[in-house]
């Protein structure tokens, strides 16, 4: 396959809604008064063949032209009366879901008369388009600007909200052209158009709502008649409701925001549409709303699967998944289980448990306070303590730690927390200090900044290894010593 023909294919696949419009065969004619085009749409259609008108029917493009009359540019106008014959003595199923479809086909001339209107009205208000988004609420706003302008604003409070109205208000002092020219015929017929589908659109959502029990009997029992109703209705038909996938249905009837920022409450639910304002979902608590919603598009879902292929004639199914959600909602909506509080136990009067051992006073042992730490922790009577302070500026009291003695009245115990030697450790440091007790008694060098220390004659004799010349070496040493020390 070459760029061409992919190219091709991605053009038939994305093709937009004009443009697949375009391929409509219209009869044109250009009127050079207004130039605008009129279109002479024949219908290849008999009276009784409003079926098939129905089955084949393929809305207006825009692209062709702006027609002279709103009502030229509509299919649904030519068969009125048939319409109204189908609503006053139609009674039997296929009658039912033959409206249901006309129900799609008006809502596309109602869509369709709704651009016109605003394609006609954007050359004199160019942003009311982005400040009112609903139709009727666009054409009720537009009347009152033709009829009384800006000055007339105040008529909106009724319709549209007391925010929307100031946002219209302010943007109509500088967005508004009233000295614009516009065919006013032409938005007339398109508006009065546009209340006479709205008022038909009512009158067969009324009827098929009586009687889609005997169409979708499962759908009805699920979610009610009313909802039901506009389920087909939006949609076509009960075997389109069943292609339909459950996440998508939730959409069905959601109406237009401007923000999503606005429009969100605490049920966190932005797809307020059909199912969302069921009696099924409206009457759980605004918490659970949100699971409501997607059990109830769920079996939505396979309800209308049922009813299309007809293996359920009855509402059984319905009236069971109902059931299974109202009791899933109520298991949500119960409150928490609360324990049985039990009592605290009445306490035992034994005596502690005390352990014993070698292992148990090593271990007590080693939190022992020291003798300085117990001094710290004591006061003199009418004596002001000594604080200090730490690294982080703490005043730290040292309690008796500063005094010399401890005071008379208190007995000081030799500190138990002194680990006992083992003997060969005992040995070892008997032995050092034995030897360094040799040193100093052998050379008085060894501690020559205490002069006032006689070196005694029974020292001496203790050592019997210094010699007599060794003896007076010393005592020369000695006396220099002494006299440096005098000196300094």
């Amino acid at each position: 396959m070459d760029n061409e023909d992919l190219i091709d294919d991605f053009n038939e696949d994305f093709i937009s809604g004009d443009e697949e419009e375009e391929t409509e065969e219209v009869e044109e004619t250009f009127t050079a008064s207004n130039g605008q085009f009129s279109t002479n749409r024949e219908n290849s259609y008999n009276g009784d063949d409003f079926a098939a008108a129905i089955d084949n029917y393929r809305p207006y493009a825009l692209s062709n032209g702006i027609p002279v009359n709103g009502k030229d540019a509509c299919v649904i106008f030519r068969w009125i009366d048939k319409i109204d014959e189908l609503l006053n003595d139609g009674e039997s199923g296929e009658v039912t879901i033959l409206l249901i479809k006309t129900q799609v086909v008006v809502q596309e001339e109602y869509n369709l008369l709704y651009r016109i209107v605003k394609k006609i009205y954007s050359h004199k208000y160019p942003e009311l388009e982005t400040l009112v988004p609903s139709a009727l609420e666009y054409v009720f706003v537009v009347r009152v600007l033709e009829e009384c302008g800006t000055k007339g604003l105040q008529k909106l409070e009724g319709v549209l909200t007391k925010e929307q109205v100031m946002i219209v208000s302010i943007s109509a002092q500088t967005n508004f052209k009233p000295n614009a020219l516009v065919d006013s015929s032409l938005l007339a017929s398109a508006m009065n158009g546009l209340e006479q589908l709205l008022t038909l659109q009512d009158r067969i959502k009324a009827y098929v709502t009586e009687r889609v029990e005997t169409i979708a009997p499962n759908v009805s029992q699920l979610l009610g008649p009313a909802t039901a109703a506009l389920l087909l209705s939006a949609v076509g038909g009960v075997g389109e409701l069943s292609e339909t996938p459950s996440c998508n249905l939730a959409s069905l009837g959601k109406p237009k925001y401007r923000s999503h920022e606005f429009n969100v409450d605490e049920s966190n639910v932005r797809q307020k549409g059909y199912i969302y304002l069921s009696p099924l979902v409206q009457n759980t608590a605004i918490d659970f709303q949100k699971q409501a919603l997607r059990m109830a598009c769920a079996k939505c879902s396979l309800a209308a699967r049922v009813d299309a292929s007809h293996s359920a004639p009855t509402s059984n199914l319905g009236a069971k998944w109902r059931f299974e959600i109202e009791s899933k909602l109520r298991k949500l909506q119960e409150p928490a289980n609360i324990s049985n509080v039990k009592p605290l136990p009445v306490p035992e009067d034994k005596p502690k448990k005390k352990r014993a051992g070698r292992r148990f006073r090593k271990y007590k042992q080693q939190f022992q306070l020291s003798h300085l730490r117990q001094l710290q922790n004591r006061m003199e009577f009418n004596k002001q303590e000594h604080s200090v302070l730490d690294a982080f500026g703490e005043e730290i009291g040292m309690g008796m730690a500063n005094t010399l003695q401890a005071p008379s009245t208190a007995v000081i115990r030799a500190t138990k927390g002194v680990t006992k030697l083992r003997k060969p450790m005992q040995h070892r440091l008997a032995n050092q200090s034995r030897s360094l007790n040799d040193f100093f008694a052998s050379d008085p060098r060894a501690s020559p900044l205490n002069p006032d220390d006689n070196i005694t004659q029974k020292d001496v004799r203790n050592n019997t290894k210094n010699t007599a010349e060794m003896q007076r070496s010393n005592e020369w040493f000695l006396k220099y010593i002494q006299r440096d020390s005098k000196d300094l």
